[in-house]
């Protein structure tokens, strides 16, 4: 089964209520699997995620979408991560069999190998850190990574 995607950024914008988009959504770069898009609405600006539809008839693969944004959410405690925008209570969210994750928008700039100083990989290592402090046994979610890992084209 070849799923195509379906993303309809007005209805999108309309079911969650972030308000009615101002020009035209924006591909920008960030994912290899997945297409993510820049919008600005009448009520902030937001990156939509639009998540793979080959990916997503995986069995498991909406439990590791959320499995992911528990955890995210989880280690914002601690460290500065955004997890995907929680709307009616859940972090994914489905529209005429497109799932698609929510973020606020944050401005920022890469840096290029060039600008990249001791004091950058102090602040990387540190956040690294905080990662491994972080207790995320409490999430009750199991591990069953088998190493066995399925390519994907």
């Amino acid at each position: 089964m070849n799923a195509q995607y379906n993303i309809q950024f007005e209805k999108l914008c309309n079911i969650l209520g972030l308000g009615h988009i101002i020009g035209s959504p924006k591909a920008i770069t960030g994912g290899l699997l997945h297409r993510m898009y820049f919008i600005e609405t009448t009520q902030g600006k937001y990156v939509v995620k639009a998540l793979n539809p080959q990916i997503m008839l995986r069995p498991t693969a909406t439990k590791n979408f959320i499995n992911s944004e528990q955890i995210a959410t989880m280690a914002s405690n601690n460290i500065p991560a955004l997890p995907a925008k929680k709307i009616n209570g859940i972090s994914m969210q489905e529209i005429d069999n497109q799932f698609y994750l929510v973020f606020d928008w944050i401005e920022g700039k890469s840096l290029k190998p060039n600008e990249i100083r001791i004091v950058h990989c102090k602040k990387i290592g540190t956040i690294l850190a905080d990662i491994h402090m972080t207790n995320f046994s409490e999430l009750g979610i199991a591990n069953d990574w088998s190493g066995n890992g399925e390519l994907v084209d």
